[in-house]
């Protein structure tokens, strides 16, 4: 963990769970390239100080945490994991889409390992509790193979270049920019979400009493979060060499991570969140019952008010 993640993560835990009139929604985030939009907005002074405030975390869980003992009053997390933080009783509603994964998620093995179907007994690393299972699933389910076929490995991605070049693992479930450094270490792909388009989303989620008592600040969130993708499509080049002091990757890397993300704007995110026909609640109720098969879930989440379009502005 570097200091400053150490930092946040005792900063975070430090705070009041109780959000003052004068104090700005705490966001929480691990790291991940469709977030990043977050920082490269603030950083362009596009995301109120006085408004917004983003924390990042070491990783996905840390971020749950904090949102579920009211430490935070909103995250980027993926849309999983947005149902699982209202399964164990945290009152999160999605106010936006970041971004809809077409291939930044990937199921990677050393050379040795031929195909999907070679999968079958190997040891495969996968952080436990994540969107790396659905992934890992839809790939067992195109080799004809189940959960039951290999052996799970519980390993946070930022081990998972140790853990190939130990030998530790033959397989690897990964997401950018961590596929990639195994990419460069010699790992091959041999699935990746773009075969499931749609199912692996990242969304903006914020506690319920955010929206009641500070939605001016909750509109300033999707508008900052907008803002930073409207400055990404028309300073790509300029944005994303800002974006890669974070991430740290090669610009070729840098490029294909990316091309690999869907990125929706007001319009899109308008349809998608729509209460009535939007996609995204389709989606979340498919995928509570994937995670309820795949023992992701005890009892599914009642996903009433779990989706609301009220926070995009007009495009």
């Amino acid at each position: 963990m570097t200091l400053k993640l150490l930092f946040s993560l005792i900063t975070v835990l430090s705070l009041s769970g109780c959000l003052q009139e004068d104090t700005p929604l705490r966001i929480g985030t691990n790291v991940w390239p469709g977030y990043e939009l977050l920082y490269l907005a603030r950083d362009k002074g596009l995301l109120p100080e006085n408004h917004v405030r983003l924390v990042e975390l070491p990783a996905a869980t840390d971020v749950m945490e904090a949102v579920m003992v009211g430490r935070l009053e909103g995250a980027a997390v993926t849309l999983d994991e947005a149902i699982r933080l209202r399964e164990r009783g945290a009152p999160v509603v999605v106010i936006l889409v970041c971004d809809i994964s077409d291939g930044a998620d990937a199921v990677l093995a050393r050379e040795s390992v031929r195909d999907l179907a070679d999968i079958k007994g190997r040891v495969v690393a996968v952080p436990f509790d994540s969107v790396g299972l659905l992934v890992l699933d839809a790939a067992l389910t195109e080799a004809g193979l189940t959960l039951n076929d290999v052996t799970l490995r519980d390993v946070p991605p930022g081990h998972h270049v140790s853990v190939l070049e130990q030998g530790k693992a033959d397989v690897l479930v990964s997401f950018e920019p961590f596929s990639s450094h195994l990419r460069d270490r010699g790992a091959v792909t041999l699935f990746d979400s773009s075969a499931i388009r749609g199912r692996i989303v990242d969304v903006l989620v914020v506690r319920q009493e955010a929206i009641n008592d500070h939605p001016e600040k909750v509109s300033s969130l999707t508008r900052g979060f907008l803002e930073g993708r409207r400055v990404l499509m028309a300073h790509r080049e300029e944005s994303l060499a800002h974006i890669n002091r974070r991430l740290q990757l090669s610009p070729s890397e840098l490029q294909t991570v990316y091309n690999k993300l869907h990125i929706p704007g007001a319009e899109e995110n308008k349809r998608l969140l729509d209460k009535s026909s939007g996609r995204l609640i389709r989606t979340s109720e498919a995928l509570t019952t994937l995670m309820k098969l795949n023992g992701m879930l005890g009892s599914p989440p009642d996903l009433s008010g779990f989706i609301t379009d009220e926070f995009i502005p007009e495009p």
